[in-house]
């Protein structure tokens, strides 16, 4: 009987042990659904991860879009300075308090298109617009920019003017553009000598009989053509520069400053006063548009680029 028990009891062990073994796969069945889902939800995760990564890179045509826009056909970025005066020619007023007055026959160019939009157009006869800017009276450094379309080469003529106005005396003795008074001109024709000019000449002048500077250039078109004058060190020993369509036409140089303190306001169309007896002729006939002045020197490579900027991209001196 005592043998029988210890028989009996490892049958039961084995039974158990059995049944335990037979209920073992159904957890692998059971853990089996999880794991499956795993691998679906893996998936539906993964572009979210991965579109972000890819989003940046459309940014990198950015920086094509800014060269375009700042950097010359050579490759050599420029970025311009601000003009510290600027008149388009084609709203300013006197409400902005840039002009004083409009003289009869001064008009904006309504009817004739300027080089941008419109421009100022004179017609030779009496034609003044005076404005209230007289910054280049104590500027040491500077340039002067515009477009500008002559209608008369046969004759001188002040395109703009600025210098001693002399109103007590009624301008009587006021610079005319080549006499002794303290001035500064952009003028058609050279003038050489009392009632001795040449024609066909573009020429920049700024001083008195003492110190001055003279630049004088061939003009031979009627077409817009891109100025700037250029002066460095006015208040030392000053140089001037012309430069037509980029190109420097010219320089000069003196060994005193030149004197402005008797300068009035700048104008356009005329000088002071018309000068001597049977020279009324020095009225401007043409069209000026764009002009602007710098309280520096600007390179050739800033010209350029200014250029290309008011040229519809292209250069001036094709």
């Amino acid at each position: 009987m005592m043998k029988i028990i210890p028989l009996v009891t490892l049958f039961l062990v084995i039974l158990i042990a059995g049944c335990i073994q037979l209920q073992v796969p159904e957890k692998p069945a059971t853990s089996d659904v999880p794991v499956q889902s795993l691998p679906t939800e893996e998936p539906a995760t993964a572009p979210v991860i991965t579109e972000p990564v890819a989003q940046p890179k459309p940014v990198s045509p950015l920086p094509a879009a800014q060269t375009s826009a700042t950097v010359t056909p050579t490759g050599t970025k420029i970025v311009l300075p601000e003009p510290v005066y600027h008149l388009t020619m084609d709203t300013e007023t006197s409400e902005d308090e840039k002009i004083i007055s409009y003289s009869k026959g001064a008009s904006k160019t309504t009817k004739l298109l300027g080089k941008i939009n419109n421009a100022w157009n004179f017609d030779g006869s009496n034609d003044i617009v005076i404005l209230t800017d007289k910054r280049l009276q104590s500027l040491n450094e500077f340039t002067i920019v515009l477009w500008l379309k002559p209608g008369d080469l046969l004759k001188r003529a002040h395109i703009l003017w600025q210098g001693d106005e002399d109103k007590e005396t009624r301008a009587e003795n006021a610079g005319n553009g080549w006499g002794p008074h303290q001035e500064m001109h952009l003028s058609l024709g050279d003038e050489i000598g009392m009632s001795n000019y040449r024609i066909n000449k573009l020429t920049f002048y700024v001083g008195d009989d003492k110190h001055n500077l003279k630049v004088s250039t061939e003009m031979n078109t009627r077409e817009w053509q891109h100025i700037a004058i250029i002066v460095r060190n006015a208040n030392t020993k000053p140089t001037a520069e012309l430069v037509i369509d980029t190109v420097s036409r010219g320089t000069a140089t003196a060994s005193s400053a030149i004197k402005r303190d008797k300068w009035g306001t700048l104008r356009f169309g005329t000088a002071g006063r018309a000068g001597q007896p049977g020279d009324s002729d020095r009225d401007f006939r043409g069209s000026i548009d764009e002009f602007a002045i710098y309280d520096r020197a600007l390179t050739s490579n800033e010209l350029a680029k200014l250029c290309l900027r008011q040229n519809a991209g292209k250069t001036c001196n094709e």
